[in-house]
């Protein structure tokens, strides 16, 4: 999805153009408005833009004006220019800028159409231009991985920050960051599609992560990939350059520019991801303190195994201390590699690896006859705790007892034989991921659910996508992509369709003026309002009413 920014100080050539954009179906374009340069600003301090139509004569602020403030912070952003005028004065000064073009605004629609089209085979040339120098920079940042991990990972395990100090200095290493200065801290879940061959291949793998971050970033940010586990990292953020964004805060810019990011992981298909934010800064002295609650958020508020990727979260304090300490669960590690991979199926939900892992597994315990054989015994509680942890993340203890006994994991003297436990936990696990399922359905529609509530609630404010994504928590790609899959039906549609079912109820219940209705259902002007509803009814909202009392 692209975002396409109108922005003109003439209603008429503003809302013709919504109009024209909103029919463009196959361009998945969200569309906002805005009337002057300032309130144009005011929507970018917000969110990302990826193409604005920029009318260069405005009241105020001027369209290079705003453009100037724009190529500041979205240097991507596609530009194109409207003008009245033949006489192109500012053709030089466009010209200097990035990403820019100029329409005369006499053009027809299928010109401003074609631009528009233009602008988004531009963007998706960029991000292959991106992918070549992701790849390019790869080499340079596993070396800066090898140099800074392991302290930057003592940090993050409670290590002070005299001691960093003490061994930059014994090294003479040229640190990335400023410890003066506070970072942004980020939490990041990746789930993998496959295991990594080897620990060379995981080195890549972070390499490519952290250079798309970067990228993502418009390289304003150092940035910076530490591995807590296989699954699990830090992501250090810190201004490349002490300049400030204009007029921007600086979370609502990363949130913006990892959007897409965390939705489509460009650089690396065999992953998805799930990215934790908290709402300010971290000092150096704090990341330890900051490491762990991360770890107890993401253990006791997002259910790790239950995750719906391609998301960004906002941790609250709140959230956590809401919960009952007994919702937290031990960080385990197993060592032998079927466990691994039976930790790695249930994670992912794949039931392949947890059916390898699980024939694995049977060989072992098969080789030995005595059912109180300490090493298997051993292997029993570590099997046998993966998938408490499981059933505890997901709250399903009532919901799966129904179905089987899960005392038969307390202890191993409940089987007769180590064949029976692995039969035991091939069913077990069948019905584990049935519900997790189950649950992760409930989740979505529960999340639509919301979504509805929120517009019906607000029918009289603009309802942008970014808007609505924000009420509930979740970034606008996934939100929209949510809302279609679980509906069949787009955001914007589904919107536009609340509203008139909502005016063909005021002008047949009440007596309220065109104008009154159409700024309770957010509508710039009653023109505006009369238009869309008689293209959506056939009848002007008058010709409606006076339909409905005859």
């Amino acid at each position: 999805m692209y975002r396409l920014l109108i922005v003109d100080d003439e209603r008429y050539i503003t809302e013709s153009l919504v109009e024209l954009f909103s029919a463009q179906r196959d361009m998945n374009l969200e569309i906002t408005a805005a009337y002057y340069g300032d309130e144009a600003l005011y929507i970018l301090q917000s969110q990302k833009v990826d193409i604005i139509l920029l009318d260069i004569k405005m009241p105020g602020m001027s369209g290079i004006e705003v453009a100037r403030k724009i190529v500041a912070d979205w240097p991507l952003c596609k530009i194109i220019f409207l003008t009245g005028y033949a006489s192109f004065d500012y053709i030089y000064e466009i010209e200097q800028m990035a990403n820019t073009s100029f329409l005369l605004k006499t053009e027809d629609n299928a010109a401003i159409v074609s631009a528009v089209r233009r602008a988004i085979d531009e963007i998706e040339e960029q991000k292959r231009y991106r992918q070549l120098s992701i790849q390019a920079r790869q080499a340079q940042i596993q070396m800066e991985y090898l140099l800074h991990a392991d302290l930057l990972r003592d940090l993050a395990n409670g290590r002070s920050l005299i001691d960093l100090h003490d061994a930059l200095r014994q090294t003479g290493d040229s640190f990335p960051f400023d410890t003066s200065r506070a970072l942004c801290l980020l939490y990041l879940k990746v789930k993998w599609n496959s295991l990594s061959d080897s620990q060379m291949d995981f080195h890549q793998r972070i390499a490519a992560l952290t250079a798309y971050f970067g990228r993502c970033l418009n390289e304003k940010y150092t940035v910076f990939l530490l591995d807590l586990s296989s699954d699990t990292f830090l992501i250090f953020l810190q201004p490349a350059c002490s300049e400030p964004l204009q007029g921007i805060d600086q979370l609502t810019y990363i949130r913006e520019c990892l959007n897409d990011c965390i939705s489509s992981p460009e650089p690396n298909p065999d992953c998805q991801l799930l990215l934790l934010i908290h709402d300010s800064d971290i000092p150096w002295s704090k990341i330890s303190q900051a490491c762990n609650f991360f770890h107890q958020y993401d253990a006791r508020v997002v259910h790790p195994t239950s995750r719906q990727y391609g998301k960004i979260l906002f941790c609250q304090d709140e959230d956590l201390s809401r919960l009952h300490p007994e919702y937290g669960f031990p960080d385990i590690s197993a060592a032998q590699k079927p466990l691994s991979l039976l930790a790695f199926g249930l994670h992912s939900g794949n039931e392949k690896n947890i059916r390898q892992a699980l024939q694995s597994l049977e060989k072992i315990l098969s080789s030995i006859k005595s059912m109180h054989h300490l090493a298997a015994i051993n292997l029993y509680h570590k099997i046998a705790d993966l998938f408490i942890e499981f059933i505890l993340q997901h709250h399903l203890t009532e919901k799966i007892a129904l179905q089987i006994g899960l005392y038969m994991l307390y202890e191993p003297g409940q089987f007769q034989s180590w064949s029976d436990f692995t039969d035991y936990c091939h069913k077990l696990s069948s019905l584990l991921l049935q519900a997790v399922s189950s649950q992760e359905l409930d989740g979505r529609e529960q999340i639509v659910s919301q979504i509805r509530a929120y517009v019906q609630n607000n029918l009289q404010k603009s309802l942008s996508l970014t808007e609505i994504s924000n009420s509930v928590n979740y970034n606008s790609t996934y939100v929209s992509r949510l809302f279609r899959q679980m509906t069949g039906e787009n955001l914007s549609d589904y919107i536009l369709r609340t509203r008139m079912t909502k005016a063909m109820e005021y002008l047949t219940q009440g007596n309220e003026s065109i104008q009154a209705i159409a700024e309770k259902l957010g509508f710039d002007t009653s023109q505006y309002f009369s238009y869309v509803f008689r293209k959506h009814t056939g009848f002007s909202p008058r010709e409606y009413r006076n339909r409905s009392f005859n």
